[in-house]
């Protein structure tokens, strides 16, 4: 009877954490990707650079809620089973408070030992990646770093500075200054 009680509830507790879980990363990854539109508007590179630093932004995210979520899920599964009074029919059926607590303890210490080999090697490799994908990635739109009354210093030992910037007829004339 036990088995068939720990199983019920690890399978509410997985069906609630997994939702929570993939939810608030979805809406996590969402404000982060906004914010990294930056590295286009701004930076200049190209859209594949901008999805490819977005999924790779994706297990620091995880990492960051997954502790959160399981707590969160961790208590709503207990309260939802005090709601139900299934709690009260587990101890008037012989199952002690002591066991119940040991698998809850057993199944933090399980999950914790998860989320650290998460942490030490996913999450810093996927990091190292992205910025090192940033680092080596070409800059595709070079007509958007150019901004008049700005200093440009992308190459080495050049810097342009922008005087004044014209549109015409879809061609761009810009008036600059080369400093070596």
């Amino acid at each position: 009877m036990k088995k068939t009680i720990y199983k019920s509830f690890i399978q509410e507790f997985l069906k609630f954490f997994f939702l929570s879980l993939f939810t608030l990363t979805l809406i996590v990854w969402i404000m982060q990707a906004v914010n990294y539109l930056d590295f286009v508007s701004e930076d200049g590179h190209g859209f594949k650079v901008y999805f490819t630093y977005t999924i790779l932004s994706l297990p620091k995210i995880l990492s960051r809620l997954m502790m959160f979520v399981f707590f969160v899920s961790l208590f709503y599964s207990l309260y939802k089973m005090e709601e139900k009074n299934e709690l009260i029919i587990y101890w008037i059926n012989g199952i002690k408070k002591t066991s119940v607590k040991r698998f809850i303890i057993s199944l933090s210490i399980i999950f914790l030992l998860f989320l650290l080999l998460f942490n030490v090697f996913i999450t810093p490799k996927t990091q190292d990646t992205a910025r090192s994908y940033l680092r080596h990635s070409n800059i595709d739109f070079f007509p958007s770093l150019i901004k008049e009354k700005k200093f440009i210093d992308i190459v080495s030992n050049l810097t342009i500075f922008v005087e004044k910037k014209n549109n015409d007829g879809g061609r761009m004339f810009v008036i600059t200054k080369t400093i070596c």
